[in-house]
């Protein structure tokens, strides 16, 4: 199943896309299209950052990346137990990116942080916890927001509508794991 010749000998040992993957919601071709599509993001719209946070001090990283009109690029990450700091390292991002929304993982931690950045915000931005077991905004194909939100990122990157970085290779294993 992992040896030589498997799908997952091709990508991981020999760098190619494996086509043959089995299964899996974003497939090699799709981010095939997501590399090779370049979108450049109207002046009359503002970016908008996704963030994932952890309270990690050498595991999971805070990260953050700019989302502009289907163009996704990373921004930074870095591990900081403190809360209170990753707030305010979220809030310098959005300011210096002139984000119009910040949009937060609000499971956990991810709380009490959309909360200090509502604060920081002071109406210069938006904040949004997005909490993947909420109901999906379409109940009768998915179970809830998350299933949801994966189904239309993919259907996305697969007609061509998300510009991927070619030198992001996290976001892309990130993606195909």
């Amino acid at each position: 199943e992992y040896g030589e010749g498997s799908p997952q000998w091709k990508s991981r040992i020999e760098g190619e896309f494996a086509w043959d993957m089995g299964f899996t919601l974003i497939r090699p071709e799709d981010i095939s299209k997501g590399l090779d599509c370049e979108i450049t993001p109207s002046l009359e719209t503002l970016p908008v950052l996704g963030v994932d946070v952890s309270r990690s001090k050498r595991g999971d990283k805070n990260t953050v990346y700019k989302w502009h009109d289907g163009k996704l690029r990373f921004v930074e990450d870095w591990n900081d137990p403190n809360a209170m700091n990753t707030a305010e390292r979220i809030h310098k991002h959005a300011l210096g990116l002139a984000v119009s929304e910040v949009r937060i993982d609000g499971v956990g931690l991810g709380g009490p942080i959309a909360d200090r950045l509502r604060e920081f915000a002071q109406g210069k931005y938006e904040v949004y916890e997005i909490l993947g077991g909420d109901p999906s905004p379409d109940r009768h194909r998915f179970y809830n927001f998350r299933a949801w939100s994966w189904w239309n990122f993919q259907d996305m990157l697969s007609r061509g509508l998300i510009d991927l970085d070619p030198e992001d290779e996290d976001v892309q294993e990130q993606l195909l794991g």
